[in-house]
């Protein structure tokens, strides 16, 4: 903006498209994540099996005692160690925690999958992309609001992310009928459904993959 006038370059921001679209863009600076972390998160998702075992017991646990794993898994005892090298988890023999600070836990807990995603759509080329937003919107009299995993911009055109991180290994046997799994990934295919419905245009597509 220029002496209060609004540029192009202003009028070509997510944050001024989506104005248009009657939201509100709340989201902090996801630009400010660590570059370690980023560098953490591909680290995550090469090695998503290891984390895998153990992802479950750092979010829902004070200490999550690893004892029953760490010797006998090479992968996982790097991973922990990767993580707090990089200040995201906290240790203490074989018991290990995720660090108190809020930011810290919300990347293991699951926003390094968006931080990963926000950097791939950069380095693919997209004019802007952001990642770990709120969102407020209102239609008439209806007010709501959103959480979006990751958006970029390509000129005027948007494509908001869904990022889900599902098992990496699904149980066997002649009990397991994978109900509970189907449920949970009908509801990921859904959500970008609905996103669509509520910021997409005529014309817009989505895709899942």
């Amino acid at each position: 903006m220029i002496g209060g006038v609004s540029t192009l370059s202003d009028m070509t921001t997510i944050e001024h498209i989506l104005s248009q679209r009657g939201t509100k863009f709340t989201g902090r600076d996801s630009a400010a994540v660590p570059e370690n972390w980023i560098n953490t998160a591909r680290y995550l998702a090469k090695n998503f099996h290891a984390f895998d075992k153990i992802r479950s017991a750092l979010i829902k646990t004070n200490n999550a005692d690893m004892s029953g794993i760490i010797p006998d898994d090479e992968k996982v005892q790097k991973l922990l160690e990767t993580l707090r090298a990089n200040g995201l988890v906290e240790s203490s023999g074989s018991s290990y925690r995720l660090c108190s600070d809020i930011l810290a836990r919300e990347f293991v807990s699951g926003a390094w999958l968006e931080v990963m995603s926000r950097k791939a759509l950069l380095e693919a080329g997209v004019d802007e992309a952001v990642c770990s937003q709120k969102l407020k919107w209102q239609v008439d009299e209806y007010y709501g609001k959103n959480e979006i995993d990751a958006i970029e911009r390509k000129g005027r055109g948007l494509v908001f992310v869904s990022c889900k991180a599902v098992k990496a290994v699904l149980p066997e046997g002649p009990g397991w009928t994978g109900g509970k799994q189907r449920q949970q990934l009908m509801r990921y295919l859904d959500e970008p459904d609905n996103l669509a419905d509520h910021f997409g245009r005529c014309g817009d597509q989505v895709s899942s993959g």
